[in-house]
């Protein structure tokens, strides 16, 4: 009876597109909107941020760092998130970051570049490029601004903003923040019901009651499904999603 009264309240009351999507605070707990994201971990919830490096450093001392925001340059209020990063790591790290968490499908290749932010993603051909031999705390100081593509034909475009300097773990970077997943409703039933898979085509959705047979792709034979997942990816080349067990190191 429960399971068919939560379908009955799907039928009554379609899902929403949010394309602001709140994200939960690891050290707090409390779901926060992204606007005063930065707020909440610097100004409200420095102590209890504290208290979670320490826990993921394993109670071991923490040593400096920068608190970065990371998010998708085409819908920053959909996917985001905060993450710690040690400032003796090299730029290596935070480019394996992004490809585990949220781009790596299928080993393209990937570049970091200092950001204009008076100026459209990639403007710049003259924009400096960060040597992923380089150590961060060698080059950036807080308030500069990252640009991030990764694969060049299918690309993903992400920002990251260094927001302030803070004592981090030394053993990895850690995430102390990111968006929930965002629901999309699918079309073939109105919205009914919330999609599970995109069309790499025409990113249409559908969810796992409806038939994709009369999708408008398929006449072309350009249909080619791939599932949802909490990443700026969704939809694109190959990608599936990130390796569950390697998120757990972040």
């Amino acid at each position: 009876m429960q399971n068919q009264s939560y379908l009955e309240n799907l039928l009554i009351t379609p899902p929403i597109i949010k394309p602001v999507m709140k994200g939960e605070c690891r050290a707090c707990c409390c779901y926060v909107q992204p606007d005063v994201a930065t707020d909440h971990l610097t100004l409200r919830c420095v102590d209890k941020v504290e208290e979670f490096l320490n826990h993921k450093n394993q109670e071991k001392d923490l040593v400096e760092g920068f608190l970065i925001r990371v998010c998708c340059a085409d819908r920053p209020w959909t996917y985001w998130m905060y993450a710690t990063v040690p400032k003796h790591f090299k730029f290596s790290k935070i480019d394996k970051f992004l490809k585990d968490y949220w781009c790596e499908c299928c080993g393209h290749t990937s570049s970091l570049r200092l950001a204009d932010p008076s100026k459209p993603f990639w403007s710049d051909s003259y924009q400096k490029v960060m040597k992923k031999g380089a150590e961060i705390g060698m080059e950036l100081r807080p308030g500069m601004m990252l640009n991030y593509e990764y694969d060049s034909g299918t690309s993903t475009e992400l920002k990251l903003e260094v927001i302030s300097t803070i004592f981090c773990s030394t053993m990895n970077i850690a995430v102390v923040m990111q968006n929930d997943t965002p629901l999309f409703p699918c079309v073939g039933c109105n919205g009914m019901n919330i999609s599970d898979r995109i069309c790499t085509n025409c990113e249409m959705k559908y969810c796992p009651h409806c038939s994709t047979a009369n999708h408008p792709c398929n006449r072309s034979r350009s249909a080619f499904y791939l599932p949802i997942v909490n990443s700026p990816r969704i939809g694109k080349c190959g990608y599936t999603g990130p390796d569950q067990d390697q998120l757990m190191t972040y």
